[in-house]
């Protein structure tokens, strides 16, 4: 199965067994579905679906007043890029919440427009800033596994929380690791164990991270290897202690932003363990982002291993 189909199945079977919820959004049940996001959604006895204008600020305070009521809801973006318009409502209506034990939920689904022919429209590839500004939790989709933990267990979990999917992603297969094993409540999943190397991916680079990986074993050496889906994520205990064992971290990270959450695994594997070698396959800032381009965060692979290799 693609990633938009699997993606969308997993929101269909989720407001299946929601409770009283309203989905919303522009164009959710009709034309493209939102590029597919919201595909065969349509009003179930507990469920109400509504086509909704282009007015994030007010469609996000919608969802905030929704919640204060008790009413869970799911407002589907087109892309992240038009959640600018809605931050006033994140930062300064939600801060209400704070201060209370919400008993229902709020969950902004959006497209991450990162495919790169859009130009100037497909820069924004950067949730940790959206979560750092407003406070408030975000979640990547990279893999199967994290569709499961993520729409299973956040899409209708009380409170907020921001939930983006690769545009790049959509029509691709979903990639599925049969070696996975979850690190409970921490946003991170280990899809491979090794002993030459420790491997942590980011954001949407799991595949870029899996072909690191098969590059390591067609050398006749192994990594283990980890993905991240949680932006606030603040416990690294497991993947710490692989890097000590294995000597060396490399961290994959393909989003735009100068507030990466890799960067705060960096910061602690640095303090805590400072024999471990820290490698980087990230994206340099550049103007042809704002320029139509296939913008897909590239590896120069023999060079890589080489780096892996010089120990």
């Amino acid at each position: 199965m693609n990633y938009i189909e699997y993606v969308n199945l997993k929101i269909r079977s989720n407001i299946s067994t929601a409770g009283r919820v309203v989905v919303y959004g522009q164009n959710v049940a009709a034309g493209s579905c939102v590029s597919g996001l919201a595909k065969g959604l349509k009003a179930e006895k507990n469920a109400t679906v509504l086509n909704t204008i282009n007015a994030e600020n007010t469609l996000v305070g919608v969802g905030l007043g929704l919640l204060l009521n008790g009413v869970s809801s799911l407002f589907v973006m087109k892309q992240l890029d038009f959640l600018l318009l809605g931050v006033d409502q994140l930062v300064n209506t939600s801060n209400i919440l704070r201060g209370m034990t919400p008993k229902a939920s709020f969950s902004i689904v959006a497209a991450v427009v990162d495919s790169g022919y859009e130009g100037p429209q497909s820069c924004l590839n950067s949730l940790s800033d959206f979560c750092a500004l407003t406070r408030i939790s975000g979640y990547t989709i990279a893999t199967k596994q994290d569709a499961d933990e993520v729409f299973d267990n956040r899409l209708f979990e009380p409170g907020i929380r921001i939930i983006c999917v690769s545009q790049r992603l959509l029509k691709s297969e979903i990639p599925d690791t049969e070696a996975e094993v979850k690190i409970p409540q921490s946003g991170i999943q280990k899809h491979a164990d090794g002993h030459d190397a420790t491997i942590a991916s980011f954001n949407f680079s799991f595949p870029q991270a899996r072909d690191i990986l098969m590059s390591l074993r067609a050398q006749g050496r192994t990594a283990s290897l980890y993905n991240v889906n949680t932006v606030l994520a603040d416990d690294w205990t497991e993947i710490m202690k692989d890097a000590a064992r294995t000597g060396t971290l490399l961290i994959v990270d393909d989003s735009r932003s100068y507030n990466r959450s890799s960067d705060r695994l960096m910061t602690a594997v640095s303090q805590q363990e400072k024999s471990v070698r820290i490698i980087t396959v990230r994206r340099e800032f550049g103007r042809h982002w704002y320029q139509p381009s296939p913008d897909v965060m590239t590896v120069d692979m023999p060079s890589l291993m080489r780096e892996i290799g010089n120990v």
